[in-house]
């Protein structure tokens, strides 16, 4: 039984299948794995300032930090205060969870998760932070664009545009890549640009965790004295060390000036 060590109730007949195959033809779960989930979740910086949305309120809060909370949605859906979701693994043999896990599991990767002896019983996903302009952008095969939102408020003031975007990755990143942000005008002439880390200096692309919602906002230098009028912003993902730009998966506007290539056109409008 050490082997099962410290949950001898997840063992099964390993001549019948074992526990993988257990799981495809009993309820099973009470209580095994949220002790390991609750580990990483008090790990989190943010896990005593946000809420935990979960299946298993009663069984996780004992092992949850001072401070942290986990609590039980209704089906209206998740609160602002609510951070992260933990789906169990009954719940999901039950059918799909119910809203607004739903929302959740099979529809995009979970941040942890807790498998053991080869059934996963815990899931646990990020709640993402909520934006002005949701987006569902693909830059090549593993990023998502998930929103932005664009702040023009100090450009007479400071010269300053402020972009604040937010970054999924579907799978861990091999490598490294820049964001470039280019304001245009309507003929295409570009009138500021940066080339900066995705989700700022501390949290390098190759960095994120699958599943993770990353949210930072850009200051972009303009002419203080811009005229007033429409403009457009070409954003864009780049190789570093090749320049090669990874490819959108949404076409420009027709009426879109001509950015390069492989960038996504926001139009926005300077006051």
């Amino acid at each position: 039984m050490i082997w099962w060590h410290p949950y001898s109730v997840v063992a099964f007949n390993q001549l019948l299948g074992g526990a993988p195959t257990a799981a495809r033809t009993f309820l099973m779960g009470d209580g095994e794995g949220l002790a390991e989930a609750a580990r990483w979740l008090n790990q989190q910086p943010d896990i005593t300032g946000v809420r935990v949305a979960s299946t298993m309120i009663n069984s996780l809060q004992p092992f949850l930090k001072h401070g942290a909370q986990s609590v039980s949605p209704d089906e209206s859906g998740l609160e602002p205060q609510d951070g992260y979701v933990l789906i169990y693994i009954r719940h999901v043999q039950r059918g799909e969870p119910r809203p607004p896990f739903d929302a959740f599991y099979g529809d995009q990767p979970p941040l942890y998760k807790v498998r053991l002896h080869g059934v996963d019983y815990v899931w646990v996903y990020q709640v993402p932070p909520p934006m002005a302009q949701p987006l569902d952008v693909a830059f090549g095969e593993a990023i998502q664009l998930r929103g932005y939102i664009v702040d023009t408020a100090a450009i007479r003031s400071d010269g300053t545009l402020a972009l604040t975007a937010q970054w999924q990755a579907s799978t861990p990143l091999a490598q490294d890549y820049l964001f470039f942000v280019h304001l245009l005008d309507s003929s295409g002439q570009r009138i500021g640009q940066i080339d900066v880390p995705p989700a700022g200096p501390d949290r390098p692309a190759a960095t994120w965790l699958a599943g993770e919602y990353l949210t930072w906002q850009h200051t972009l230098p303009v002419p203080a004295d811009l005229p007033a009028g429409e403009y457009w912003l070409a954003l864009g993902l780049y190789d570093a060390a090749t320049f090669a730009r990874l490819p959108v998966d949404v076409a420009p506007p027709p009426h879109a000036p001509d950015a390069g290539g492989n960038a996504l056109l926001l139009p926005i409008r300077i006051p």
